[in-house]
């Protein structure tokens, strides 16, 4: 449809993130990069908004792994839980390709989306992210199994999440006066939330899942 067109498949609701693709000639001398990188002085064009999904995409799915791993009853209480955090998408078998067999599809998300599960449930514990919400729900011992990894499995994972939580909002605030308000440092802590968020991830994941997120920042 033309851009003028207000029909309901081509409105965006109120709140959604979009991402817009910076023009060819898009050149603006980074003082940063100048000092650090002066082959890349101009600065690179950064989405936010995709960052957002695909790094959010990846925490879930390795909370989908951990609900796959316990079982059916275990994948059956983890949509149930995006349920009642009123989170539509949900875990669910694939056929194989010419029918051979079943497959968890990985579960993608929108920008929206991804705000949504670092904002409370609207009828919950306010200081709780959605997502901490689900995984106690899921696990309500804190516990995902008796292994040592799966020890303390809510609580690690609510840590990380919170961690994430600081950087995504960093990363879609546009107004330096909200993030300098209280005197806060603003876009000076950016670094410092990215590298703290990172060291977690490390931490509670091998390497191919950390690829996840160096290839989307």
């Amino acid at each position: 449809h033309p851009s003028t067109c207000r029909c309901a498949k081509c409105k965006v609701p109120a709140g959604m993130q979009i991402r817009v693709i910076p023009n060819v000639g898009f050149n603006r001398t980074s003082e940063f990069l100048s000092k650090y990188w002066p082959g890349y002085a101009s600065r690179l064009p950064f989405c936010a908004l995709h960052c957002g999904m695909r790094v959010t995409e990846a925490l879930l799915l390795n909370i989908c792994l951990m609900a796959i791993a316990g079982g059916d009853k275990k994948v059956a209480a983890l949509n149930q839980a995006l349920g009642e955090a009123h989170f539509t998408r949900k875990l669910q078998k694939k056929k194989g390709a010419g029918g051979n067999g079943e497959y968890y599809e990985k579960i993608s998300l929108l920008g929206i989306e991804v705000e949504q599960l670092i904002r409370p449930v609207p009828d919950q514990d306010p200081n709780m992210m959605a997502i901490e919400f689900i995984l106690n729900r899921v696990w309500p011992t804190g516990h995902a199994g008796e292994v040592p990894q799966s020890r303390n499995y809510v609580e690690r994972t609510s840590v990380l999440w919170r961690r994430w939580k600081a950087v995504v909002c960093s990363m879609n605030e546009r107004s330096y006066d909200v993030l300098n308000k209280d005197g806060g440092r603003g876009f000076a802590n950016f670094g410092k939330e990215c590298r703290e968020f990172c060291t977690l991830y490390q931490v509670m994941f091998h390497e191919g899942h950390c690829r996840s997120f160096y290839l989307h920042t």
